[in-house]
């Protein structure tokens, strides 16, 4: 009797095996640091660097923005929601800063709206400005990854962003 050893499968299994205690934010993230998945994993976890999917990414962008509708600039603010320049500097002066959110937010809302403003907001500045304080970079990755299928193991494409946050 002849037994084949495929090293290929075996390899791929032992990999898995070993991986599986991570995810593939961490396992991309490792990959594109050139550091070990601990190493990754403890960056993400210390919030240094987020590595999420196009959806997340979305999400986090949309939250990042409606907490600081306030810090944007009046003559921003002005020309999307068609509101003279005045209300929003009256606001910016008010020296209230954080506490002028809800206002802006309202005035936002009953003019432009908000998923417009945050979609004008991304396409004028992008993701990377309002999750990656520390450079405002977005890095965007594909991770071939590779999962055992009924016929064997296939290779999927995932996608992900990369943000440095400290």
């Amino acid at each position: 009797m002849m037994k084949i050893i495929n090293e290929s499968e075996m390899a791929y299994e032992n990999w898995l095996e070993h991986r599986a205690a991570y995810s593939d934010e961490v396992v991309v993230l490792a990959s594109y640091l050139g550091v070990d998945l601990d190493e990754a994993e403890g960056c993400m976890d210390t919030g240094d660097y987020m590595c999420i999917t196009d959806e997340d990414a979305d999400s986090e962008a949309h939250d990042k923005i409606m907490e600081s509708l306030w810090a944007f600039r009046p003559s921003y603010l002005a020309s999307t929601t068609g509101l003279d320049i005045e209300v929003f500097e009256a606001m910016a002066n008010n020296n209230k800063c954080e506490d002028n959110n809800d206002a802006i937010a309202s005035l936002i809302k009953n003019t432009c709206g908000l998923d417009a403003f945050v979609y004008e907001a991304i396409s004028f500045d992008g993701r990377g400005h309002f999750l990656a304080p520390y450079d405002h970079n977005e890095v965007h990755t594909l991770m071939l990854a590779v999962e055992k299928g009924p016929e064997g193991y296939v290779t999927v494409e995932k996608e992900f962003f990369i943000y440095r946050c400290n």
